[in-house]
């Protein structure tokens, strides 16, 4: 899992890069057990209020995934019309 800060315009941003599960290992909850790690690591240590990350948008499993854990839908990617970005507010977590 890759996890970028934003230093020069917000201190409070951060962007997921990267993040994947085997597809060995994939359905047994690992995916969400990481997402889940990197929003409270986010906020508890980096006191990252946003994180925001692009997915392709046939990808129906990571958008469910992230649709269920508080993402929403913010816009398309004009250069890359098949990704779409996600972006959860920190704020008002509920950590597990």
């Amino acid at each position: 899992c890759g996890l970028v800060f934003e230093t020069q315009s917000s201190k409070h941003r951060a962007e997921i890069i990267q993040m994947y599960v085997d597809p060995k290992h994939q359905g047994n909850g690992i995916g969400l057990a990481l997402l889940k790690t990197v929003q409270n690591v986010a906020l508890d240590k980096y006191q990252i209020t946003e994180i925001f990350l692009e997915v392709a948008k046939e990808n129906h499993t990571a958008i469910h995934i992230y649709r269920n854990n508080g993402f929403t839908p913010k816009y398309f990617v004009e250069k890359n019309p098949d990704t779409i970005i996600l972006t959860h507010n920190l704020k008002n977590m509920t950590k597990v």
